[in-house]
């Protein structure tokens, strides 16, 4: 069952889409693109800026996503899933009042995300596979790994 709602100034988003681009999805279209693995703790890092605008689809694909969950955190709203590969993971981060969305993070190797909590101004972000992500609510740049994977 799709659990999409639209959100965003980009349709993409809005049809339970993404690009197939490991990165930060941001309402204004900027992909901040990810360097960002689950097999060791590292800090993930931004290696590339682009606009959702001069993505060419039919270069990088698509992929499908669900959310799963998600839970309410001091005014926002923290929707997270699963991609279409088996592999992907998805979070989204809304405004709870006006429900626009704030940034939306795919990661490609992420596995699906199946559980988070806000600790501080971080969310903790787990993964099917084991792996833990920290994200800053207002940085999300910043991911990192704080565990491995398991598998």
């Amino acid at each position: 069952m799709r659990q999409c709602t639209k959100h965003g100034s980009f349709g993409i988003l809005g049809n339970c889409k993404c690009s197939d681009i490991n990165g930060l999805y941001y309402e204004n279209g900027d992909i901040a693109v990810l360097d960002c693995g689950v097999n060791a703790v590292a800090f993930g890092s931004v290696i590339k800026r682009l606009n959702i605008r001069d993505v060419s689809v039919d270069e990088v694909g698509l992929v499908d996503f669900d959310y799963v969950g998600g839970r309410l955190f001091d005014g926002l709203i923290a929707k997270f899933g699963e991609g279409s590969s088996g592999g992907d993971g998805v979070l989204c981060l809304l405004s709870q009042t006006t429900k626009k969305m704030l940034w939306f993070l795919f990661l490609d190797n992420g596995n699906p995300f199946c559980d988070e909590e806000l600790f501080g101004d971080d969310i903790h972000l787990r993964s099917t596979n084991g792996a833990v992500f920290s994200i800053p609510v207002h940085r999300p740049q910043f991911i990192r790994v704080i565990k491995a994977s398991e598998f």
